[in-house]
């Protein structure tokens, strides 16, 4: 089973595929879409991510955030695409090729998040979670849900729609998919 049908099964056909990732804040098991940025292990709540491609044709828009890498055609709609290292500060040192794009939201509200790579499905235990450091907590911090251990290393657990969830990627993605025709030109 590939991990775009993991991640379709794992949502147990809820309706509401982007409900706040709080489940492990309500005391229940979280199941995770694992993913790597600049060598650092994330988690995002399955139910928030829609699919998982390969990187899809973006297309440039002037003046957007420097995070923003433009715009793609997701099956006729236009979405803004995020790279998710830039707009957590880190040096990214993949090729753009072995990059992928978790597709998180739907309809207008469906952005394109490029990360270094998408691992697996993986169960967290309430038991394997423990809350952020206040040492280390920022006014970002509230997109944090906790940090789970894995094996022996650590998972930045993170709630995708609330970190894209600003009005600035929004209004991107509405005011880019009014303005940019992004079919291939013809020769």
């Amino acid at each position: 089973m590939s991990l775009d049908e993991k991640i379709g099964t794992q949502k147990n056909g809820t309706s509401d595929s982007v409900r706040k990732a709080n489940l492990v804040q309500m005391g229940k098991e979280m199941k995770i879409v694992l993913f790597n940025l600049n060598d650092v292990l994330y988690g995002v709540d399955v139910n928030q991510v829609q699919t998982v491609l390969e990187v899809l044709e973006i297309t440039k828009v002037p003046n957007a955030p420097h995070y923003m890498e433009g715009v793609t055609n997701l099956r006729g709609n236009v979405i803004p695409v995020i790279d998710l290292s830039k707009m957590f500060g880190l040096n990214n040192e993949v090729s753009e090729s072995d990059r992928k794009m978790m597709v998180v939201g739907q309809g207008e509200g469906a952005s394109g998040i490029l990360v270094d790579s998408v691992l697996e499905v993986l169960n967290i235990s309430k038991d394997d979670v423990e809350e952020i450091p206040d040492v280390v907590s920022t006014g970002d911090s509230v997109n944090l849900l906790g940090v789970a251990k894995h094996n022996d290393g650590l998972v930045i657990l993170l709630d995708l729609v609330n970190v894209i969830g600003g009005t600035e990627v929004q209004d991107f993605g509405a005011i880019a998919s009014e303005a940019v025709d992004i079919a291939p030109l013809s020769a």
